[in-house]
């Protein structure tokens, strides 16, 4: 979804995580990764339930596995309401400087990290 109606967001954050790549992160906090998160939990509980949901990430927290994930996801609010282009924003601004020297756009299917409004 996210690729198809907010590509170049999407591509953005993409981007984002390559200048990141060696530096501590925890990729559920970048927002496309943070939305997948709130949509998939929404999801299962709507075809599941939640006690199964709940139950299912409280199991993954007692495996170890990626206890943190699990418990970001079981943290979650349904009734959060979620803005891509919102949530990129300052960390497109954060990494402006970065994205422009090592991402120079070529076409105009990317984003323009020159622009104000990249994402048009």
């Amino acid at each position: 979804m996210q690729y198809g109606f907010n590509y170049k967001v999407r591509q953005a954050v993409s981007l984002i995580q390559v200048i990141y790549i060696g530096e501590p992160m925890v990729p559920w906090r970048l927002p496309c990764e943070y939305e997948a998160q709130l949509i998939s939990k929404k999801v299962a509980i709507s075809i599941l339930g939640d006690k199964v949901v709940l139950t299912f990430a409280e199991q993954k927290i007692m495996s170890g596995n990626d206890p943190e994930k699990w418990r970001f996801f079981m943290g979650l609010d349904l009734d959060e309401s979620f803005d891509l282009l919102e949530r990129t924003k300052p960390w497109v601004n954060k990494y402006r400087q970065e994205l422009i020297e090592k991402f120079p756009t070529n076409n105009s299917e990317e984003p323009d990290f020159t622009k104000d409004n990249w994402w048009e």
